[in-house]
């Protein structure tokens, strides 16, 4: 009887592991298609459970259930100077000409309402459409303010809250970011490996991981797991970036392994590189899995969401990609003959450690000095671009009507409250010290609503503590009484996350610490990996700080910014140690600096790739509409070209080779091996 040819059997298990991929797309492809309707973008997932806000929202919401689906629009009309009572006549007619419009469900609330200075009118426009039917409405409103303007001299802008909400509207910018990122990557791996095919393959092994991913989502949100655009945004590019960094390291291992034979190249490869991808996915699942604890719900249900992104884009890049590369035989550029670039900065790095790691060390510290830059606002409209219509207008109400007016704090009473509440409030806020002024008044359901200007400035910590006065008071006449609205809302989400940041960010050091010594089984060398990712951190929010204006479109920021930019840099860092530390281990036997120097030269160009590649991905989040989203892609994007290029480079190793070389021990089955050039392609049908 004949033995079966193992390459023949080889090649029925590639066949195999891939078709079980292609039926697992198919299903995610299925699974995925529900994943608008699994998201959960509603305000109260994004306020912090337990707070005023998110009460008063939710009753606000039951109130207005059994009413039609309205959003107000903000019309603001400014003329060259004062208005007098011919502008008043002609805004009378733009309310009128705003009813009245065919097609546009939009009604005209009050008469215009001019600023104390007269050089301003707005006026609250009604749009009685869903949340999908916004942004239609918004431009459709624009169009008649833009008609109405183009035969006199008034500039018309539409902000509110509907104007805003049309300005982030982008659709589902998923598929394009998916696309963006995927051309991106294309690009990258075609220079890198200079061949017109290879790079279809990490591709496409990226798409198969986001499709996976977003299919899981659909599964989290069944079991309640908060599910947002957001997620799914940033999801998309995380995975995608991921899985072609863990692409790159296994065809830079095939690239250089030892030997003939194609499979079993492809099987040294595949197993050098499982222990480093399993040990940068867990140190990354570890970090995301610190914001499930956080108190808003949108953010708690990043956490394990991105989690399973991570794990998805590791298994599918250990098991689908080298049965591709094993089934289709694709050729892989071998490494060139002789020292390299890498190699002779490798030396140079290692030779003049003090020159390399002072150099490195002073130009962080200098970017991180600029951290003092950063400028963090709860201001809602720090997240719309500076250019979008919304804030332009919203700044100019501002300008002219004061920001207690435009920033209001509302109280609902509840139906048993006397009429006289109000008043009643009123009354004993001055009494304890707090200015206000009572703006408006709305029957809301059975409740009353009433907004109220405050005096201090809002989104700030004074604004908070005189609301939460103003709820104490108004709970001592009514009971029932609820304090929120937009600005209180704003606050609430803004303290919440930033009492998050400041309790996670230590949190996330010790367990990457404890992680890190029990890998490295170096107290020492997990403390200057540690430190060296918190100085990579910071001067990468220091350099953000500076082209957020420019590349972000807003220069005022969020703390959930400061959050997702810690949480990635810090996660990302020490995934590309491991790659480095992984090459220094493989390196050949000689003295310990000479083997940081191997371990550098050898994994400096898969990672430099790998930096370049995940930068790149993240930069595609420029192009999202959000200005909160497009810094956290900035953020992440310059950190991880700093930590690739400057602190894996010039500060790490020289460190690294003072330390001892008790981490740099090998711990796969005894596998150190120098490196050495392969040439010809693989293929298993050699």
């Amino acid at each position: 009887m004949t033995a079966p040819d193992p390459r023949t059997t080889r090649r029925r298990t590639h066949a195999t592991v891939v078709a079980a991929w292609v039926v697992a797309t198919i299903g995610a492809l299925w699974l995925g298609a529900g994943l608008s309707a699994a998201q959960t973008d509603e305000d109260l997932s994004f306020l912090p459970a337990g707070s005023s806000s998110a009460a008063f929202l939710e009753q606000h919401e039951r109130d207005q259930r059994d009413g039609p689906p309205r959003e107000t629009a903000t019309v603001v009309v400014q003329g060259a100077g004062v208005l007098g009572p011919p502008d008043l006549d002609a805004l009378d007619e733009l309310s009128a000409t705003i009813s009245g419009e065919p097609g546009l469900p939009a009604v005209a609330t009050g008469p215009p309402v001019v600023s104390p200075d007269g050089r301003v009118a707005v006026l609250e426009v009604e749009l009685q459409v869903d949340d999908d039917e916004v942004g239609g409405a918004v431009s459709r409103l624009r169009e008649v303010g833009a008609r109405w303007a183009s035969t006199s001299a008034y500039e018309v802008l539409v902000t509110g809250e509907a104007g805003v909400d049309a300005d982030l509207a982008a659709g589902d910018v998923d598929l394009w970011l998916l696309l963006c990122s995927a051309a991106v990557v294309a690009v990258v791996l075609a220079a890198v490996y200079r061949s017109p095919v290879l790079w279809l393959l990490p591709v496409g092994v990226g798409l198969v991981a986001v499709l996976v991913s977003r299919a899981a989502l659909v599964v989290l949100a069944e079991v309640s797991v908060p599910v947002t655009e957001l997620t799914a945004s940033i999801g998309t590019v995380v995975v995608f970036g991921l899985s072609t960094d863990y692409a790159l390291l296994l065809l830079h291992r095939l690239r250089n392994a030892a030997g003939r034979d194609g499979d079993e190249r492809l099987a040294r490869a595949r197993r050098e590189v499982r222990t480093p991808v399993l040990v940068s996915a867990g140190t990354i699942v570890l970090a995301v899995l610190a914001l499930t604890p956080s108190g808003v719900p949108a953010i708690s249900g990043l956490g394990p969401a991105l989690a399973v992104g991570v794990l998805s884009a590791a298994v599918v890049s250990l098991t689908l990609l080298p049965a591709l590369l094993g089934l289709l035989g694709v050729p892989v550029p071998p490494r060139g003959n002789g020292a390299g670039a890498w190699s002779r900065l490798a030396s140079s790095v290692v030779t003049r450690p003090v020159e390399a790691a002072g150099c490195a060390a002073g130009a962080l510290v200098a970017l991180a000095c600029l951290v003092a830059l950063w400028d963090a606002s709860a201001d809602p409209l720090a997240n719309v671009p500076d250019q979008a219509e919304s804030k332009r207008g919203a700044e100019v109400v501002r300008d002219h009507f004061g920001d207690g007016m435009t920033a209001p704090l509302v109280v609902s009473f509840s139906a048993d409250a006397a009429r006289s509440a109000p008043a009643a409030l009123e009354a004993r806020a001055r009494r304890a010290g707090v200015g206000l002024v009572t703006i408006d008044q709305e029957e809301v359901g059975s409740r009353l609503e009433v907004s109220l200007a405050l005096e201090t400035p809002p989104f700030t910590d004074a604004w908070r503590s005189d609301a939460e006065v103003v709820g104490e008071l108004a709970a001592e006449i009514d009971e029932g009484a609820l304090v929120g609205g937009s600005t209180a809302e704003a606050v609430d989400r803004e303290a919440a996350v930033t009492t998050q940041l400041a309790v996670l960010t230590p949190l996330l050091l010790v367990a990457l610490l404890v992680a890190l010594t029990v890998w490295l089984r170096s107290l020492l060398a997990s403390v200057v990996v540690v430190l060296s990712a918190c100085l990579s951190a910071a001067a990468a929010v220091g350099a953000t700080a500076v082209a957020m204006p420019v590349l972000a479109g807003s220069g005022e920021s969020s703390a959930e910014v400061l959050l997702f930019g810690v949480l990635f840099l810090v996660a990302f860092g020490v995934d590309y140690l491991v790659f480095l530390v992984d090459g220094v281990r493989r390196s050949g036997p000689g003295p310990h600096p000479q083997r940081v120097a191997d371990g550098l030269a050898s994994t400096g160009p898969v990672i430099s790739s790998a930096g370049l590649v995940l930068a790149s991905t993240f930069a595609v989040l420029l192009f999202v509409p959000e200005a909160n989203v497009r810094q956290v892609g900035l953020l992440v994007a310059v950190g991880v070209l700093v930590d690739t290029l400057v602190v894996r480079t010039f500060l790490v190793p020289p460190l690294l080779s003072w330390i001892g070389d008790r981490w740099a021990r090998a711990r796969d089955r005894g596998e150190t091996r120098p490196v050495r050039p392969v040439a010809g392609p693989l293929s298993s049908r050699a």
